[in-house]
């Protein structure tokens, strides 16, 4: 399967931001976590080739 390019708006980028803040808050080990999830998540989505 041929491995397509993610691009991360500036939109994107800032709610990110804003999402690492929140739990940044909440707990150290938490916010690490979660960044981690939020970053490999894009690594994991296929396309169909007829797309």
């Amino acid at each position: 399967m041929e491995k397509l390019e993610i691009i991360w708006t500036k939109q994107a980028k800032d709610s990110l931001q804003k999402i690492y803040d929140y739990y940044k808050e909440k707990s150290l080990q938490g916010v690490k976590k979660v960044k981690n999830d939020l970053l490999q998540s894009p690594k994991t989505i296929y396309y169909s080739k007829q797309y």
